[in-house]
C-alpha cells in the first residue's frame, strides 16, 4: 500500500502522508487513481482508449 501511496502521489503532484489522504487524493483524482492502479498492479486485461467514461456521474450515487 506504500507503494502505491508513494506511486499514485507522485503521479499526482501531492504529497500523501496516510490513508485517509490517499482516500481523499482517490476521489479527487478518479481517472489518475484507477490508471495507477492498472500501472502499478499490474492488471491483466485492455486500459482501452477512454480513461474514464462517466466521470462524476456516481458521486451521489445512494
Amino acid at each position: 500500500m506504500t507503494h502505491f501511496r508513494e506511486a499514485f502521489a507522485k503521479r499526482i503532484g501531492q504529497r500523501l502522508v496516510d490513508s485517509r489522504a490517499l482516500h481523499r487524493a482517490s476521489v479527487e483524482n478518479i481517472a489518475d487513481f484507477w490508471d495507477e492502479i492498472w500501472d502499478v498492479t499490474g492488471v491483466v486485461g485492455d486500459k482501452g482508449e477512454r480513461r474514464l467514461v462517466h466521470e462524476g456521474e456516481m458521486i451521489d450515487a445512494e
